[in-house]
């Protein structure tokens, strides 16, 4: 008498399995989009699901499926949780060595079937193979995981260490107690005891999978919201500091959204304007009106031209204030497009320019060495520290000095950054590792500039003096001496130093080497913007030339006015052959054209419309009259009062095929083209409802062929195949249209068959299909024959649930197949 009935078992077994994939399945709907491996998972829980069901259903089901098949579930999908755990510490490795277990597994697993059939070997097989998986995903998770994921994937390592600890004991347990048995319902206490043990290891392996995905995600989520907290501190300070440097730099920002027509101003530009906030309402429009109405149709024009050819620009330009003063200020402005050229928004900055106009006034009137200051401001370079190193070489020949440099200044950091030193300089210096990078505190004589915010000259730099602290050995000697600290406002950006003049300095050279400082320090910045600019304008033009969509614009008369290269190749046309003309009726198929056309006149009032701002999926037609699938994205924009329309568009033409054919393949048996069990479902369902509505039958038929497997053992499965698609063929063209002929299993198939008033005319059928099964096959000059047997279940005579129907369909045909074979009988 046994203890424990080891078929109780495993039932239990599959209970707790689809538990547990259910568990699986909710946590993967959860979790998905962090953590997409949790899908390899799940498939494991159903390969282990799958697995279970088929060993309870041995003796049912053919040995290959329940002993074979199902074990290599359990081993196979063993593995794929292996990948799916490496995948989520992040940890992949090559699996050919896993990959190869798993075949060796199932040969052996099949010899120990079919060859030598033994069931004592087959649990050494299948526990061997449990220990070399579950031992690499232990290793996996108490191991090779990172450290901070240690504390979460612990728990799941243990319970893999326990399935390796239970297969080591059930390796032991049937070498040292060996029989030979083929029976697994009878394989004794030992074996029982141990299937116990994996169910609840199974239930805790996914506890600890799902107790794991929560610990990481709490993690996770903490460090984000850390991070989130982190980052709105940085933007915070970063906008306190940008609106403090605009506020010393006398320099305003903007922002306008052209698709809303909306406009931002910084206090900056409120304060250069001289307009109360409260008391202006911020538009582009409202913006001309502060300009000097003389200036106003030049930055209009400006601006417009900007957008047209998508390029910044830079002007100069007056405005006029309350009190009748005049200021004059520098704009500079970029703009951003879409991929397809379109632009969304303008950024731009402004800066008070009106000390500088005054300057240039000046230096017009100053002498000719005043006219080379202008030639130098005027130089034009490629880069920043070009024009930097060109205006150090003027400033000295300025000054008639021998050697200079230009140092950037920090004030927050207290700290000097070397831009630029004279050639000469470099010629003269002998110092082992000279700085680049000095504290204001460890400076001498040329830090007093920044100390005392003003200039200092020592025209005997050789003599003693309480400010100097000498220089370091090796340093370019040095006579006469001037450095003058460049402004900013009132903030200290940078100092300049000369030496070595013949002459001494004075208070002339201070002059104009600070003039010359101030307007360099204004080109530099002004230069650095050109290039950030001119930087942003290379990346837009790049990714509109690189644009692979079809990219087009109509005016409000639905004329084009833009066609990109992309348009041509998808759409045929030359972009001189659609410039000017109506695009709706080129591309628009005809049947759709009135709709097309009722719906303008709305977006030539407003702008909106259905399918503004919208993706929409429809047909176009080429030039050469070929219809094709497309996605359609639209958008609007008012140019100079009037509405225009940008479209984008895909050619989704093969993506549409691609996705019919994957919708045909998920629906039809890929051996015979036949529909799916799940297919034929529908189809029975929906014969269900209108037998309801015109009060008719319809009949279930299960038809299981005879002799099958004797022609896959004596032909091969080639033959099988060639035979099941030949009988595929057979019937479906014996079928009225109404009817449905489905493969549910390897030689399972499933007939509906509608419209019908009696039993009688199921009968007929099955007659017919039961002749037709039987008519030979000729196989490469072999001829294979088989038969039907066949059973019936009627709606709604025998019931109207499908399941139920099928199930009494498949009864009835057993009934057949165990009694006489080749005939068909009806469902009790």
């Amino acid at each position: 008498m046994e203890i424990i009935d080891v078929k109780t078992v495993f039932i239990i077994y599959v209970i707790t399995n689809g538990l547990c994939a259910s568990v699986m399945a909710s946590l993967w709907l959860q979790n998905r989009r962090r953590f997409p491996e949790i899908a390899l998972w799940l498939i494991n829980f159903i390969l282990q699901f799958i697995a279970v069901l088929l060993i309870v259903l041995r003796g049912v089901v053919p040995d290959f499926f329940s002993i074979v098949l199902a074990n290599t579930f359990v081993v196979g999908g063993a593995v794929i949780l292996y990948i799916g755990l490496e995948r989520y510490v992040g940890k992949k490795s090559w699996q050919i060595h896993n990959y190869v277990m798993v075949g060796v597994f199932m040969l052996a697993h099949a010899y120990f079937t079919y060859v030598y059939s033994d069931l004592a070997l087959r649990n050494i097989n299948f526990s061997l193979g449990v220990l070399y998986i579950c031992a690499q995903a232990t290793w996996l998770m108490l191991r090779r995981a990172e450290t901070k994921i240690l504390t979460a994937t612990r728990a799941t390592g243990i319970v893999l260490a326990i399935f390796c600890f239970v297969s080591l004991v059930r390796i032991i347990v049937n070498l040292m107690r060996w029989r030979v048995s083929t029976d697994l319902f009878k394989s004794g206490l030992y074996d029982a005891i141990i299937l116990v043990i994996y169910p609840i290891l199974f239930i805790a392996l996914t506890f600890t999978l799902v107790l794991m995905v929560s610990r990481r995600f709490s993690v996770a989520l903490e460090h984000e919201l850390i991070e989130h907290q982190r980052v709105e501190q940085r933007i915070k300070q970063s906008e306190e500091n940008l609106k403090e440097a605009q506020h010393i730099a006398q320099l305003g920002n903007w922002e306008l959204d052209l698709m809303t027509n909306t406009l931002h101003w910084s206090d900056g530009i409120y304060e250069l304007f001289e307009i109360d906030p409260n008391k202006f309402g911020a538009s582009y429009e409202a913006f001309l009106n502060a300009i000097h109405p003389d200036d106003r149709a030049m930055v209009n024009q400006a601006y417009t031209e900007s957008l047209k050819n998508r390029t910044h620009y830079e002007i100069a330009h007056r405005l006029l204030m309350k009190d009748g003063r005049i200021k004059w200020v520098n704009e500079i402005c970029r703009s951003e497009f879409d991929k397809q050229g379109n632009p969304l928004k303008s950024f731009g900055i402004v800066q008070d320019i009106t000390r500088q106009k005054q300057a240039e006034e000046q230096i017009k009137l100053n002498t000719d060495r005043l006219t080379s200051l202008l030639n130098i401001i005027q130089y034009r370079t490629n880069t920043t520290q070009e024009f930097l190193d060109y205006a150090l070489n003027e400033v000295i020949k300025l000054t008639q000095s021998k050697i200079g440099y230009i140092y950037f200044y920090h004030e927050d950091q207290r700290q000097f950054v070397l831009n630029t030193w004279s050639k000469d300089v470099m010629k003269e210096c002998t110092i082992a590792n000279p700085q680049t990078c000095y504290e204001l505190d460890k400076t001498g004589v040329w830090g007093e500039a920044v100390r005392q915010r003003k200039p200092i000259i020592l025209n005997d730099f050789e003599a003693s003096h309480p400010l100097k602290k000498g220089y370091p050995e090796g340093h370019a000697p040095l006579k006469k001496f001037m450095t003058v600290p460049v402004f900013k406002e009132d903030k200290i950006v940078a100092v300049v130093g000369v030496a070595n003049k013949v002459s001494d300095y004075n208070e002339t050279d201070v002059l104009q080497l600070t003039l010359f400082m101030d307007a360099v320090w204004k080109s530099v910045e002004i230069k650095t913007t050109e290039e950030k600019l001119r930087e942003s304008e290379e990346s837009i033009r790049a990714i509109t030339d690189a644009a692979k969509d079809a990219i087009m614009m109509i005016d409000n008369n639905g004329n084009t006015t833009y066609w990109n290269p992309a348009a041509e190749h998808i759409l045929g046309y030359k972009r001189e052959e659609v410039i000017g003309k109506n695009l709706h009726g080129l591309i628009v198929p005809e049947r759709f054209l009135a709709a097309h056309n009722a719906a303008f006149p709305e977006f030539q009032k407003t702008g909106r419309g259905n399918a503004i701002g919208k993706t929409l999926e429809l047909a176009a037609r080429r030039k050469d009259g070929q219809e094709i699938d497309i996605a359609l994205s639209l958008s609007s924009v008012n140019i100079k009062g009037e509405w225009n329309g940008i479209g984008i568009i895909q050619d989704i033409t093969d993506r549409k095929k691609a996705e019919e054919k994957l919708k045909h393949m998920a629906t039809h048996d890929s051996l015979t083209d036949l529909p799916t069990l799940k297919l034929a479902e529908d189809r029975l369902a929906m014969a269900m409802g209108l037998a309801r509505r015109h009060k008719e039958k319809v009949a279930v038929m299960f038809m299981d062929l005879d002799g099958f497997k004797r022609v896959n053992d004596t032909l091969g499965h080639d033959a099988g195949d060639f035979l099941l698609k030949t009988l595929a063929q057979r019937l479906l063209s014996s079928i009225r249209k109404t009817d449905t002929i489905a493969r549910v299993g390897g030689d399972e198939f499933l007939l509906i068959a509608t419209e019908l008033k009696s039993s009688d005319d199921a009968a007929n059928i099955a007659n017919k299909v039961v002749k037709l099964v039987a008519q030979p096959v000729n196989i490469n000059g072999h001829k294979a024959a088989v038969s039907a047997s066949i059973g019936i279940a009627f709606y709604p005579d025998n019931g109207e649930d499908i399941n139920e129907l099928i199930k009494l369909a498949d009864e009835a045909m057993y009934r057949i197949k165990n009694s006489s074979k080749n005939g068909f009988g009806f469902a009790n």
